[in-house]
């Protein structure tokens, strides 16, 4: 290690005439970077080793050091990380993306080129993302090239330290590593130079969630029901709905549309019930990090999960109703978007099971109150949202969403939560479960699929990646990452701004607002110009690796193209549209991408509906719901439809509704794209 430093530090002055690639692995700010040199041996991790980054001075960048220090309890870099390369001296950008690569040292000489791409001209440094998703628990080798050129069209050049390194004068087993990745380069980059680069390990981010399923099917999830209604009987349909911890604590909260409609749809039966689900949130409403090796904590707690059951009025074959898992929207709640489901799925025999997400269903207090002819019918709803700021008012979303200094894990352990309930609810399912209480199961554990919309789609990457039981789902507006959708995303932009006001330091360059200088996928390189954007990037970068064990672009690779240990490949469907202000197409596309679903994927031209019919909303992010409005309900009508014929289908084919909307727009407004969408493409 003291060699190491000394050449680098020595390294400076032996430059000659030529631009070289900066090499320092002891500093994550020169790199290259992400490297295995920045982290430690740790036989309690999957991939034998953990992160450990260097802290800054934490009384001055206090933010700083909370964020590294949990990233420096995982197993390896993120699937999506950032990469860092700094010259010694300004470069063409132009060139960086045809320059600078990652090949995969898992025996197959994959090339990855790099994308997203800005140069910071005031340190002479490239930031870039990986143009396709990596996989976890591999090893990769970022590697610089002489396609890089200067501006005056020269090859960049190597340092004398990763010379060096090369020559296996310094670095130990790092530098082994880092000759063998160049050595590789000949057969992987044939005819390329490499003159800088590293090697580093991703982390494993699947393994709670794995353990988690696991433990859950050794047992039977204990279930209890609670009630039946038929839905002839309910007058009236009201969410007793806890709002505040004291005082006058409810709100009465009606189902969003008559309850007449619930026959309407199809639906004769509701079955009310609990099951017994692990519960590894602390009060903090987080997971804490743990050793991948062994990653469920020593002392579980199991709590019971509210959810009911609509039961359809066609009769029940044999085996029971095939089964729909129903997942909601942030802010939503098991008794409204999981209902809208019924107008298409109901006529084809399909039972469908809700439940609440972390941090939904108002709070525990709650009761759903059913107005009869006889009387009100009171059941405990047992919401799940929590007063996590302590100000007295449970919010819509609150305990879902933790994203404050100190905690900054975003979405990732209300996702990794609602998605163990998922799986607890799909082994009570699998096992046979009696809803009604005639001592017959009534759900088909063999013919279970799952729907998620916006939040309900996160979640449902990743109990689809995880479970061996749910071989179809629909995901509808869903995304890559929460920190990757709000960065960019109107609504939720003001949760991102808020943490960067609140850490320390703050990093809001146009107070109350902030400017990254984002770049999207294929844009030409982004200069940096705009004082502060870079050290944006560093915290946006640091947030989605703290989020990665939770992220939906961790697990979309192992929904179909490699599946995690014990679960079959899955058919998926993928919706969104075009225009999304709330999980905007970048967000969209990526979570495709990383899937490779681009084939399974059907997009609504919103764009071109709009243009048509002005009435429709500029935002259509819960275009799946737009029933109850005459210009929207076709294109309701049509997404629903598409969703509940993949389903029952059994194939891998896009099914094409447009002749759902042909009718009153006069065009098609549903495709499957050549090309995945990469702008915004927000309407006003």
């Amino acid at each position: 290690m003291r060699t190491l430093v000394l050449i680098l530090l020595g390294s400076t002055c032996l430059f000659g005439g030529s631009v070289t690639v900066a090499f320092n692995p002891t500093d994550p700010a020169i790199g290259p970077f992400p490297s295995d040199f920045m982290t430690t041996p740790d036989d309690t991790q999957k991939t034998g080793r953990r992160v450990n980054l260097p802290l800054p001075d934490c009384d001055q960048r206090a933010g700083d050091c909370q964020e590294l220090t949990l990233i420096n309890q995982l197993d390896g870099f993120n699937v999506q990380a950032r990469l860092t390369v700094r010259f010694n001296g300004a470069i063409d950008p132009a060139t960086l993306r045809g320059g600078v690569v990652l090949v995969w040292l898992d025996g197959s000489n994959r090339v990855t080129q790099v994308n997203r791409v800005s140069w910071d001209p005031a340190t002479n440094t490239m930031l870039a993302k990986p143009d396709q998703p990596l996989r976890q628990g591999l090893r990769y080798a970022l590697l610089v090239t002489d396609a890089v050129k200067d501006p005056a069209g020269s090859a960049v050049s190597r340092d004398d330290g990763f010379q060096a390194c090369v020559d296996q004068l310094i670095g130990g087993v790092y530098c082994t590593d880092i000759s063998a990745a160049v050595t590789l380069a000949g057969q992987a980059l044939p005819g390329a130079v490499v003159t800088g680069g590293s090697v580093f390990t991703t982390m494993t981010g699947t393994t709670l969630l794995e353990a988690a399923r696991q433990m859950i099917d050794l047992s039977a999830p204990a279930f209890e029901p609670v009630a039946t209604v038929p839905v002839r009987d309910i007058r009236t349909l009201t969410v007793h709905a806890q709002v505040r911890t004291d005082g006058d604590k409810f709100e009465e909260v009606p189902f969003p549309a008559p309850p007449a409609i619930l026959a309407v749809l199809g639906i004769d039966r509701i079955a009310f019930g609990t099951l017994q689900s692990p519960q590894l949130l602390n009060a903090q409403q987080v997971i804490p990090n743990t050793p991948t090796l062994d990653p469920l904590p020593k002392e579980i707690s199991m709590g019971r999960v509210a959810f009911h059951v609509l039961l359809p009025n066609t009769p029940m074959p044999p085996g029971g109703y095939p089964v729909l898992l129903a997942a909601h929207g942030l802010g939503d709640n098991r008794l409204a978007g999981p209902s809208v489901m019924a107008q298409s799925f109901m006529p084809r025999g399909y039972a469908i099971v809700a439940l609440n997400a972390v941090g939904h269903g108002y709070g525990p207090e709650s009761t759903i109150r059913i107005g009869k002819d006889a009387g009100t019918q009171e059941i405990a709803a047992a919401g799940r949202g929590v007063d996590l700021d302590g100000d007295g008012v449970i919010g819509a979303t609150e305990g879902c969403i933790v994203l404050v200094p100190g905690a900054p894990v975003s979405i990732r352990d209300c996702l990794r939560q609602t998605a163990i309930d998922w799986l607890a609810m799909a082994r009570a399912i699998k096992l046979g479960l009696d809803v009604d209480g005639d001592g017959r199961p009534d759900l088909d554990g063999s013919q279970m699929a799952f729907w998620g919309q916006s939040l309900g789609a996160f979640v449902g990457t990743l109990v689809t990646a995880t479970s061996p039981d749910i071989p179809a789902a629909v995901l509808n507006v869903g995304g890559a990452s929460g920190v990757e959708t709000a960065r960019v995303s109107q609504s939720l932009r003001p949760l991102v701004q808020g943490y960067l006001g609140l850490r320390v330091p703050a990093r809001l360059n146009a107070f109350p607002d902030f400017d990254e200088q984002y770049v999207g996928r294929d844009e030409p390189v982004k200069i940096l110009s705009v004082p502060g954007a870079a050290d944006i990037k560093d915290v946006f970068e640091r947030l989605e690796w703290i989020e990665a064990a939770g992220a939906p672009s961790t697990y979309a690779p192992h929904l179909t193209t490699a599946p995690l240990d014990g679960v079959p490949a899955k058919r998926v469907l993928f919706q969104f549209a075009i225009g999304d202000q709330t999980v905007p197409n970048p967000s969209n596309s990526l979570l495709v991408r990383c899937a490779d679903g681009q084939a399974m994927t059907s997009i609504y031209r919103h764009d071109l509906a709009r243009a048509l019919r002005p009435e429709l909303p500029a935002n259509p992010h819960t275009y799946f719901a737009f029933l109850l409005d005459a210009n929207g309900a076709p294109i309701s009508l049509a997404v629903l439809a598409q969703a509940a014929t993949f389903v029952q289908s059994g194939e891998s084919v896009v099914p094409d509704v447009n002749n759902l909307v042909k009718p009153f727009f006069g065009i098609n407004l549903f495709e499957t794209p050549d090309v995945l969408p990469e702008t915004t493409g927000f309407l006003q």
